[in-house]
């Protein structure tokens, strides 16, 4: 078989490493914020042949024969794990039994499996997009409080920063052909974020979510020159409008016969 990941402690003082889950194939976790607990998604290696999809656990780290505790199972995939500061609730990623099978935000009770579990985001109906390889997005950011989380969801072909509020949720970044790639949130308050334009490889922007205010702090360097891109909307059998691309030469002009690069 192939080999599966598992979390351990490693203790830096006694240089001594204890395995902590073995019958789990682990993805994404978090420390609890008192850090006597784990978070984690995994795959239940004892019936992974018949059901794939991932589930949220919780292991008490203290207690050395504690097992990991079933949060929720969701139909597909778990991700981007996080704790809540007050303790009593993480936030997750996953899907639902919905028929599109979207990825929401979701708030689940870290202490009883019995909770209902909260669609943070059912109301977007968007992806959210957590990052990975082929796949934009950034795992969902915290403020101390926990009274504000800033998470992306793929909007046409974009990528685009929310925020969410008291159930409220707001778009902050985003734009036509823009991608966030990245996000952290400084104690100050800002965040800063990669992102990709249709005029860029990639910049580095700072950005006030109360304010909107933004100041760019790195661009790729130096001068290239960028197929230019325009966007498109096609209107599809169902009668959708599909959003597109059209990429042209350098040189093109306005009005001339398209050639493809």
């Amino acid at each position: 078989g192939y080999p599966h990941t598992h979390l351990g402690i490693w203790d830096v003082q006694k240089a001594e490493f204890r395995q902590l889950t073995n019958r789990h194939d682990v993805g994404a976790f978090a420390w609890s914020p008192d850090s006597g607990s784990l978070a984690f998604s995994g795959v239940d290696l004892d019936s992974s042949d018949l059901t794939h999809p991932a589930r949220l656990y919780v292991l008490t780290v203290s207690a050395k024969e504690a097992k990991p505790v079933s949060l929720w199972s969701a139909p597909a995939n778990v991700a981007a794990v996080q704790w809540h500061p007050d303790g009593k609730r993480v936030i997750a990623v996953g899907s639902d039994d919905r028929p599109h099978n979207l990825d929401y935000l979701v708030s689940i009770s870290s202490s009883d499996p019995a909770a209902p579990v909260t669609l943070l985001t059912a109301d977007l109906d968007r992806n959210v997009m957590t990052g990975g390889t082929g796949y934009p997005g950034i795992t969902p950011i915290l403020t101390s409080d926990g009274d504000t989380i800033f998470f992306t969801a793929r909007d046409q072909g974009c990528t685009v920063l929310y925020s969410i509020r008291n159930g409220e949720i707001t778009p902050l970044y985003g734009g036509s052909g823009v991608v966030v790639t990245g996000a952290t949130l400084r104690a100050t308050g800002q965040l800063v974020l990669t992102v990709r334009t249709p005029e860029s490889f990639g910049e580095v922007v700072e950005l006030d979510p109360e304010t909107g205010a933004e100041r760019k702090l790195l661009s790729f360097p130096g001068t290239f020159a960028l197929y230019p891109r325009s966007e498109r909307w096609f209107q599809i059998s169902d009668g959708l409008s599909v959003q597109g691309w059209l990429i042209a030469p350098l040189d093109f002009k306005l009005g001339s016969p398209p050639q493809l690069p």
